[in-house]
């Protein structure tokens, strides 16, 4: 080979090389802070929610945040979103293998350093296929215990496509960003409540336990931990409430005087403020109840959003709207519970539906994970199927498609298993001390073929999950929880006010669901440890 040809040679692979790395490279789109709208603690990038704005494989949107969110904390940033449905193209399998995916990365504002945000399931959002009804809605949490505390300047989404990239095109309908509430010196709060703590593991601050006391539009109520509860990780909070029941016998579907509540914790060490949120939103809407008959809402997650926070009181702020005396919410009661010393509790699981698992700190698993639910178009494969009506379901359930039908299963006959009530029934180790109970819980009935007011396929249920423990002496049964209820997927968790359970010889831990049918998909249970 001549040098000239050599030389030639080389400077096509280079040119090669160059091109190939053109083609990978990030079409990088920079939107300036004026596109972006603000709020007291969050700034919302302007977009026509109806059609979205598209983003197709390779391209990256890089968001600068108005100034005086500049030095703010990131706390979180919410999304929806989907895949653009003109670019479905299905496999033989009727599979689109042509997916969009979605990832955020932030910049050290200091360092100008750039960091890829991520969890225990990956950095990315997969866009699945839907519209302006039927979107995906996804939370990248965690901000600022991933971050470590630097300030933000700015962030980045990229789709990054797969198969057919010229067919990877996702559309964002909604993208806001979450900034951590400044400290309050001269914050006022319109009830302040204390209370002891029961047990290690948690403290109830009961308000009116007999028809709920008045809370009010823009009301702030503050609850103070005591001592041996503040500065420790808050596991689950648990709220008791309810609206009037006059709403109840409304024509109307659209609640037009919503009575929303806003919880949060302050950390005692920062004074700054940290909201619980979800993928749905931050405030938990009270639905309207009788008064003997509040909604218990369990809201789980709280190591997501609240972590590595050491709070010494919760906040609540009604956070309604519409006329004042139509929104009131009535409150009953609130629980906060912190995570047990592990080091002092053994742990026993019992996973129903496959791909469902519990937090669990130490091994870097902040959210609980379900194998059933909204994601699986109101399927639960392999729950157990409690309450009165569960055979009337069954038989619904095998009138419809086959596409939306899933098996059921039964308790292993040493766990225990579910009497004619449609009650489970679960074999307790006697000896031991019990402490808490966690049940991963769904009631969506698919049988509706419809979607409901979340944009999700089926009917959102009514259960409300009672536990008991079962006397194995004289069968007696002893309430250790009520009314707690069941969403489309989540974690419900019970623990004795009375402290620890000693479980005897044939003692049972009864699950019961009321009103509705409930599936089952896990159950973690905790014991004393060394007993």
């Amino acid at each position: 080979m001549t040098k000239i040809a050599f030389v030639l040679r080389l400077f096509v692979l280079g040119l090669i090389l160059l091109l190939q790395a053109a083609s990978v490279r990030a079409d990088n789109i920079l939107i300036d802070a004026a596109l972006l709208e603000s709020h007291a603690d969050s700034c919302k990038l302007i977009i026509q929610e109806d059609s979205g704005k598209s983003i197709r494989h390779n391209e990256e949107w890089e968001i600068e945040f108005p100034q005086q969110f500049r030095n703010r904390r990131l706390n979180y940033v919410r999304m929806h979103f989907c895949k653009d449905p003109k670019f479905l193209e299905l496999n033989d399998r009727k599979f689109d293998e042509n997916g969009a995916y979605l990832s955020l990365s932030y910049r050290n504002a200091d360092k100008k350093t750039w960091h890829v945000w991520s969890d225990q399931f990956g950095s990315e959002k997969f866009a699945t296929v839907g519209s302006k009804q039927n979107l995906n809605r996804n939370v990248f949490y965690g901000i600022q215990s991933m971050a470590g505390g630097f300030p933000i300047d700015r962030v980045r989404i990229k789709n990054k496509g797969r198969g057919k990239t010229e067919l990877a095109v996702a559309q964002v309908h909604y993208l806001e960003f979450f900034f951590v509430e400044e400290p309050r010196q001269d914050e006022t709060y319109s009830r302040v409540f204390s209370a002891n703590p029961m047990g290690d593991y948690k403290v109830r601050f009961d308000i009116d336990n007999v028809a709920g006391l008045p809370m009010y539009q823009n009301e702030s109520w503050c609850f103070n931990l005591p001592e041996s509860m503040a500065g420790r990780q808050i596991n689950y909070i648990v709220i008791k409430f309810r609206q009037s029941s006059e709403k109840i016998a409304s024509d109307t579907y659209f609640d037009e005087n919503p009575a929303s509540i806003l919880v949060q914790a302050r950390d005692r060490n920062t004074g700054h403020i940290w909201p619980w949120y979800d993928r749905y939103g931050r405030e938990k809407y009270v639905e309207p109840r009788t008064a003997d008959d509040p909604e218990t809402e369990c809201l789980h997650d709280c190591l997501s959003c609240m972590k590595n926070v050491q709070p010494d009181r919760i906040i609540l702020k009604h956070i309604g709207s519409g006329d004042r005396e139509k929104s009131i919410a009535l409150l009953y009661s609130v629980e906060v519970i912190v995570f047990p010393d592990i080091a002092r509790t053994s742990i026993s699981e019992l996973i129903f539906t496959a791909d469902t698992s519990f937090s669990d700190p130490a091994a870097g698993l902040d959210f609980p994970a379900y194998g059933g639910g909204p994601r699986f178009g109101g399927k639960y494969p392999g729950a157990l199927m409690i309450g009165v009506r569960r055979h009337f379901r069954r038989i619904y359930q095998n009138a419809i498609h086959l596409m939306h039908r899933f098996a059921t299963s039964e308790p292993l006959p040493q766990d225990g298993y579910i009497d004619a009530l449609g009650r489970l029934n679960l074999n307790l180790p006697a000896g031991k001390k019990l402490r808490q109970v966690e049940i991963a819980a769904g009631d969506v009935d698919n049988t509706i073929l419809s979607h409901n007011k979340d944009k999700h396929f089926g009917r959102l249920g009514w259960s409300e999950l009672y536990a008991y423990i079962r006397s194995g002496s004289d069968m007696k049964l002893r309430l250790i929880a009520d009314k707690a209820n069941v969403g489309p997927e989540g974690v419900i968790v019970f623990l004795p006010d009375s402290g620890d359970i000693d479980i005897f010889p044939g003692d049972q831990l009864v699950i019961e669901s009321r009103l509705d049918v409930a599936y089952l998909m896990g159950i973690r249970l905790m014991f004393l440890l060394g007993v």
